[in-house]
């Protein structure tokens, strides 16, 4: 009997981070108000000279694993404004749904559609950052 081909890394690839550049706001209202109005992946690479370019633009981090993790907003990833703005309470808000598709593995045919709901979601404060519970 053939032993079958252990290949762990594949486990891992699914567990590695994702990071996310995303804009917060309202999609509806041309990024203006709360809630997430974009979300583009980025290189791991380019996290460490990620610069937020605005006080609307913030590096998240998430994980697949058949569902994403909560998603970590990064404090050096953005401003002090960003940070009191979309930060400051004890909650998130998002005052529209946001769907996007979202590449969560190595290959492009690993994409899901992510939903985010209109809500208040919890946050819990970090070290690393403010995580929120979508």
């Amino acid at each position: 009997m053939q032993t079958p081909l252990h290949k762990p890394w594949f486990r891992s690839v699914a567990l590695c981070p994702i990071f996310l550049k995303v804009e917060l706001g309202n999609p509806r209202q041309q990024c203006r108000f709360f809630g997430i109005c974009n979300v583009q992946r980025i290189a791991p690479e380019d996290v460490a000279i990620f610069k937020p370019p605005n006080a609307k633009t913030a590096l998240a981090v998430v994980k697949w694993n058949n569902v994403l993790s909560p998603w970590l907003f990064l404090h050096d990833g953005m401003t002090l404004v960003a940070k009191q703005r979309f930060f400051g309470a004890d909650s998130f808000l998002v005052e529209t749904d946001f769907v996007c598709q979202l590449r969560v593995g190595i290959s492009f045919a690993d994409t899901q559609v992510i939903t985010i709901k209109a809500g208040c979601y919890p946050i819990e404060m970090s070290p690393d950052g403010v995580r929120v519970y979508f």
